[in-house]
């Protein structure tokens, strides 16, 4: 879970662990790809407007650094014209979640994720 957003990052950290996943979480890009380096990732749950790196330079890093692992975004950044979501798609993005975003749909994503993977 990548997102520069202390109580975002915490509060989804919590509620998957909850759930019964193994949750690694990052405050940025550049801790995000060290503990990529350091550990295989099935998933890795993405923010886009981040400082310093963004989401997006972190989905192309991991894209080459650990391309089995399963990339999803979560953002509260604006898509009206959905460049964004289908910049992901071609990227072999899985998901393009928006903020706020009920913690069921994200479950279901990551289920589902897992599943086809």
């Amino acid at each position: 879970m990548v997102d520069d957003e202390d109580a975002v990052r915490g509060a989804v950290s919590l509620a998957l662990a909850k759930e019964g996943y193994d949750v690694t979480d990052a405050s940025g890009g550049a801790d995000a790809l060290t503990k990529a380096v350091q550990e295989q990732f099935d998933v890795a749950i993405l923010d886009i407007r981040m400082p310093e790196m963004t989401g997006f330079d972190v989905m192309h890093a991991m894209r080459r650094m650990c391309p089995d692992t399963i990339i999803i975004i979560l953002t509260a950044m604006p898509d009206p014209e959905s460049r964004f979501e289908n910049l992901t798609k071609t990227a072999g993005v899985y998901a393009y979640l928006k903020k706020p975003c009920k913690l069921q749909a994200l479950r279901d994503t990551l289920a589902s994720a897992l599943d086809q993977h």
